[in-house]
């Protein structure tokens, strides 16, 4: 039988889990906003999003450090279920009858947001594969070193699961948008500036990480998991 939950005190549990679940979803959304906005830095070209985007594996590493791979899994396929509708809100509305005198305004929306489902297409493909490539590498080290290093294996899974990412999501992107030299260019660039991310929040993440262990007394080994990424349970 189910056990229910009855009583605030069970629900508060896991206090962390549920603030990076909404920052995990909120960081997948935002760069879709800015993907066609390039910015550059002295000879390096980017996508706007490219700000906010690499802090995607920063979260779902603590996430999968702490809480596990199923509940990293979940989280991946909420965020991308959540992007996806965020997409289509968006193209639902700037298509709608626009006001006399506002045809504009609406002009604007319509060339800033009408490429945005292909951004979130290129996305889920990307996450798909780049995110459960990073969760599954420092889950599975995480039980072959004892939880230990997890800097090294952070910053490990996350550059070979950014780098998947990445050439996934400039190519379905991009591809048509830039000349083949200026889609490489950006690819280079972007993944650059994600590596020097990962640097610079490798020792803060590993600092939250021991915090959350001791906020929610949580530690998950991923032992005996099913690391299916179409599997969605939570049970053992």
């Amino acid at each position: 039988m189910k056990k229910t939950i009855t009583s605030y005190q069970e629900l508060a549990e896991h206090k962390g889990l549920l603030f990076l679940t909404m920052l995990y979803v909120i960081i997948t959304v935002v760069p879709t906003l800015f993907l066609y906005r390039l910015v550059q830095v002295g000879p390096l070209i980017f996508p706007g999003g490219m700000f906010v985007f690499p802090l995607i594996y920063v979260i779902g590493d603590l996430i999968a450090e702490v809480y596990g791979y199923k509940v990293a899994r979940l989280i991946i396929w909420y965020s991308l279920i959540c992007n996806f509708i965020f997409a289509f809100s968006i193209l639902s509305v700037i298509y709608l009858p626009v006001p006399k005198g506002y045809e504009h305004t609406a002009g604007n929306y319509i060339f800033v947001f009408k490429h945005i489902l292909r951004g979130d297409i290129a996305n889920i493909f990307g996450v798909l594969a780049g995110g459960f490539l990073n969760v599954y590498i420092l889950t599975r080290w995480k039980v072959f070193v004892e939880g230990k290093i997890f800097i090294v294996r952070s910053f490990t899974s996350s550059a070979i699961g950014e780098l998947v990412m990445l050439t996934i999501w400039v190519t379905i992107a991009f591809s048509g948008q830039l000349a083949r030299g200026e889609l490489l260019h950006l690819a280079i660039s972007d993944y650059i500036m994600r590596i020097i991310y990962l640097i610079v929040f490798s020792i803060p993440a590993a600092g939250a990480v021991r915090f959350l262990k001791s906020l929610d007394n949580v530690d998950i080994y991923d032992t005996k998991t099913n690391f299916n990424p179409f599997n969605m349970s939570l049970k053992d």
